[in-house]
């Protein structure tokens, strides 16, 4: 538990300092900037699309490659080697075909500046063998149990593309960012390299690598099998996030809404993240020895992640606009992107619990070896969300893809809850206490921001308005949280009542 909160502080740090670099090119040259939106859009596509791979790679190459290490260590090199040379030739044709089809991807935007769109594409494309590279690396040190430096791993291309923004921005403008942002994302693999080399070579294995001993190993095997649903339910979600940000590029907010997504994605799956670590492989063993057990442990999860995620979601909607203020409106960010940003951090706000709620079921079924359900699931959820935007975004405008996106993890994660039949009485009451807590935190956050605060200072002011608030407001939760479950602290974290 312990080594789970040190990683869950790293990485979150860390992926704060990533929004932060965001944050400060957003600022320079303005988050509506018609570059900007070009650089976005071109920066999102390899991003997405070798996210898809990527999350198939940890599902897999980890826990093959991690038992492989106990049992026959000669064959854990051979395993990850040939993976290393697959994963590089898959990404290799991709970049080659992402080269030709650039000008066709951009056409169906609505980005100004379309040979700058291109080029810009066509250069991010090279992030996907460094994406490639990096997943690979940590899929290593993880099996290793050497956890802190991939933690860490964005460091480094954050405070490049910050630097690069400062030092260089108005002399090189956005076209300079789209190198330094590659040049950044390279540094991720590399500092992951003499660690991750000096476990992969300490046995000095040479590997051949020819198509007809990647078909008859059977971990090759194993690997492909398990390769087809976690391609399907991780591409529901990349194909949603391409299609909302090409819909963006229509609304001119491209870079508004993927930087406000990413907000309220690192502040809940982070957590969510730190939790399922712990909970997973408990959860696996149970599922084979004690299925009581584990319907107990998998509520405790449940109550547990609405205790945190739904006071979360409370605080991102009602303190929208002291966030966005504190953290964005500043320099080239005007007031009236500020008013349209707090907005969108509002709507987006309302979808940490459904968000939160989906990866533990997606990981509840994971522990019972099922990838099946999960990929209906996010098939659904993809569904939902794109003929949403479709028809509703001549009504909602550029708040459509927010509101999508809310709606259709609801969906989601209402239908998984109910086919891991979590649904009961005891469920119900927990979510009434949870819900009544925070709401009378919602009161707090409500009445406080209309003191105001004035030292002289504006960014102190700013601060005072977020922090006041908020501190209140959380103590107003935790004191009914407490009163709720003072009686029965023991069995609610040793049952999940």
């Amino acid at each position: 538990m312990k080594i789970a909160l040190i990683i869950s502080i790293i990485t979150l740090a860390s992926r704060l300092l990533s929004l932060i670099s965001v944050q400060v090119y957003m600022t320079f040259f303005g988050p509506r900037a018609s570059a900007i939106e070009a650089y976005t859009f071109a920066l999102t596509v390899p991003n997405i699309v070798f996210n898809l791979f990527g999350t198939s790679i940890t599902a897999i190459v980890v826990p093959i490659y991690a038992s492989l290490l106990k049992s026959d260590e000669k064959e854990a090199d051979i395993f990850i080697k040939r993976m290393f040379a697959i994963i590089i030739a898959i990404v290799s044709f991709l970049m080659l075909i992402g080269f030709f089809l650039a000008p066709l991807v951009i056409s169906i935007t609505s980005l100004y500046y379309t040979q700058f769109a291109i080029f810009a594409l066509r250069v991010m494309l090279i992030s996907m063998l460094f994406y490639g590279i990096n997943y690979l690396f940590q899929g290593v040190l993880h099996s290793h149990n050497k956890f802190l430096l991939a933690a860490m791993v964005t460091v480094p291309s954050s405070l490049f593309i910050i630097g690069y923004t400062l030092i260089l921005g108005d002399t090189f403008g956005v076209h300079g960012l789209v190198y330094a942002t590659v040049a950044g994302l390279s540094l991720q693999g590399l500092i992951l390299a003499p660690k991750a080399f000096k476990l992969l070579y300490k046995k000095g294995v040479r590997t051949k690598i020819n198509i007809k001993n990647i078909k008859e190993n059977e971990h090759m095997k194993k690997a492909i099998t398990m390769l087809g649903p976690l391609l399907i339910s991780a591409s529901s979600f990349q194909i949603m996030s391409l299609f909302n940000t090409t819909v963006a590029t229509h609304f001119t907010i491209a870079a508004i809404q993927g930087h406000v997504m990413n907000l309220v994605l690192v502040a809940s799956l982070t957590i969510i993240y730190s939790i399922t670590s712990v909970y997973l492989p408990k959860l696996s063993v149970q599922w084979e020895e004690d299925k009581e057990r584990y319907k107990k442990t998998l509520n405790q999860i449940i109550i547990l992640v609405l205790m945190l995620m739904i006071p979360a979601s409370v605080a991102l909607f009602m303190l929208r606009n002291e966030i966005i203020s504190l953290l964005m409106e500043w320099g080239n960010f005007s007031a009236e992107y500020a008013a349209l940003t707090a907005t969108l951090l509002g709507i987006f706000g309302l979808a940490v619990v459904p968000v939160g709620l989906k990866e533990v079921a997606d990981r509840a079924y994971y522990s019972q070896k099922n990838s099946k359900i999960p990929s209906i699931f996010g098939f659904i959820i993809m569904t939902t969300s794109v003929l949403f935007t479709i028809f509703m975004r001549d009504t909602l405008g550029a708040y459509t893809v927010a509101v999508a996106y809310v709606t259709s993890f609801t969906v989601g994660s209402i239908g998984l809850l109910k086919s891991l039949k979590l649904f009961n009485v005891s469920f119900f009451i927990n979510l009434a206490k949870i819900m009544f807590s925070a709401g009378l935190m919602g009161i707090v956050l409500h009445i406080v921001p209309t003191l105001y605060f004035e030292t002289g200072i504006i960014f102190i002011n700013r601060f005072l308005m977020l922090a006041v608030p908020g501190i209140l407001g959380v103590l107003t939760y935790l004191l009914m949280i407490y009163i709720f479950y003072r009686k029965k602290k023991s069995e609610f974290i040793m049952r999940g009542d």
